[in-house]
């Protein structure tokens, strides 16, 4: 799998930046977006998405309103592969005093999947600690919740799940007195009973100042070839000779034991200002891909992508986005081809949107950025993503939606697929001269475009046949460009 950045300045501009409101020509929607939570009253926000290997997926989000009589509760909704709802949504957690909320989910071998959040008060006061529920296939409680941490001073808090063979691992964020300065980063394999295999475990190797998740958000985990696993969050001034906020982006890859195989591994290559905001995907091959929120030049979204064994594949390259705005919370999702989805929220002004974006194996858009609300007003933010395997995937996002369900916010999704039209290299959902122009620049080596859009012959090299076919599509002529499906 090779990837590389596209050509954003210049006249190469043509290739990475369209507009938003011209994307609806190239994706293939199933429907309008969809409101996920039944119960409206309150906050209905945090949403995380699992998927299980037939393409049916579980929803999971923290609702408000005294949900469970006090304070927020962690809720879920079962989806089958067609995106409709299996049964009624349900609530996750058991005790309900005080606020259980932030939840993540992961799903597991045989169809179940389990649930973790953080409870506020459980043991005493007003610590947090971090708890899990097991489902069944059916969406059945199996056992009861148990907690993850076993240290307790303090709080723990920001979970994140991965399947990991027939169990689970969890990692969090853990009290500064944990690691002995600032927060830390912790860690727990579970096999599929939920029992504990061995103790919690720090994952952070350097523990100067704090190590943790982002704002709103925690240490992030992916499962690797052999039930090996990575680990991602940020880390405050680790990095010798940072300017500005000092945060940076770290990775660590443990094996399935719970056995660190690497050091702290820096994600990103530019230090300066704050690279935070952090998430993992990963693929049966062994692929995985970091994404962040980048501050070296205004806020921008970069990935890296990296083999199992933690050694880069590429430098950090800009997601060119086209967002005129102001880019956060970027989440990947890698497909098991090699391409990939970045979904983010675009703020503008107190405006937001939910964004997404394929490219294929290489790196290279194979569509523009795609709005997935329909409804533009008030806030739309914190999506999750997944997509079915195979060429023209489906794929589901899900975010908060701040107006629409009639009392606070409410979480809904959306699924598309598609890609550009063949041809379309500049994804305004047209082919023209112009585009023809970006094939020939690719035949010849100062522009790269994706064979998913521009190899309109199909022979696996982009030629100046593939301008021509292209030209004359633009003009109207009788061709049958012939592109890559992704």
């Amino acid at each position: 799998m090779k990837y590389m950045p596209v050509l954003v300045s210049g006249a190469a501009a043509v290739l990475a930046l369209a507009s938003p409101a011209s994307v609806f020509s190239q994706v293939v929607f199933e429907a309008a977006d969809f409101r996920v939570n039944t119960y409206t009253t309150g906050e209905q926000l945090r949403p995380d998405i699992a998927r299980h290997g037939d393409g049916a997926f579980v929803l999971a989000w923290q609702s408000g309103g005294d949900r469970d009589g006090d304070g927020d509760a962690v809720v879920a909704q079962r989806f089958g592969s067609d995106g409709a709802a299996l049964g009624s949504e349900f609530q996750v957690n058991s005790f309900t005093t005080d606020s259980q909320a932030v939840p993540s989910l992961t799903t597991l071998e045989g169809g179940g999947f389990v649930i973790a959040w953080e409870s506020t008060g459980q043991i005493s006061g007003a610590r947090t600690e971090v708890y899990a529920q097991r489902f069944t296939a059916a969406g059945d409680p199996s056992g009861g919740e148990f907690q993850l941490n076993t240290y307790t001073t303090g709080f723990q808090r920001n979970v994140s799940l991965a399947a990991l063979g027939d169990g689970f691992v969890a990692v969090w964020d853990g009290d500064s007195a944990q690691d002995g300065d600032g927060a830390g980063v912790f860690a727990r394999i579970f096999d599929a009973t939920g029992t504990a295999i061995g103790d919690e475990f720090q994952v952070n190797a350097y523990t100067t100042n704090d190590q943790f998740g982002a704002v709103e958000g925690g240490p992030v985990v992916a499962v690797l070839p052999g039930d090996d696993f990575v680990v991602v969050w940020q880390s405050e001034f680790q990095v010798s000779g940072d300017i500005g906020e000092g945060k940076d982006v770290f990775a660590r890859i443990f094996d399935s034991t719970g056995i660190a195989s690497s050091g702290d591994i820096l994600v990103n290559t530019v230090t300066d200002n704050s690279q935070a905001d952090p998430n993992v995907s990963s693929n049966a091959s062994g692929d995985f891909v970091v994404a962040w929120q980048d501050n070296r030049a205004g806020r921008v979204i970069y990935q890296r992508v990296f083999g199992a064994n933690g050694v880069a594949k590429t430098d950090d390259f800009l997601i060119p986005i086209a967002s005129p705005t102001d880019p956060f919370h970027p989440q990947p999702y890698l497909e098991a081809s090699g391409s990939f989805a970045v979904v983010w929220e675009d703020r503008d002004e107190n405006l937001t949107g939910t964004y997404m974006r394929r490219f294929d194996d290489e790196g290279l858009p194979i569509t523009g950025n795609v709005l997935m609300n329909t409804v533009e007003d008030d806030r739309q933010e914190r999506p999750v993503v997944i997509s079915t395997d195979g060429a023209n995937p489906t794929i589901t996002v899900a975010w908060r939606d701040s107006a629409l369900d009639g009392d606070g916010s409410g979480v809904y999704a959306r699924r598309v697929s598609g890609q550009s039209p063949c041809g379309d290299a500049t994804f305004d959902g047209i082919v023209t001269a112009t585009d023809a122009l970006a094939a020939l620049r690719t035949a010849v080596g100062t522009l790269s475009c994706s064979l998913c859009v521009c190899d309109a012959d199909g022979s696996g090299v982009i030629t100046a046949t593939d301008a021509l076919i292209i030209l004359q599509t633009g003009v109207g002529l009788d061709t049958d460009p012939n592109c890559k499906i992704c």
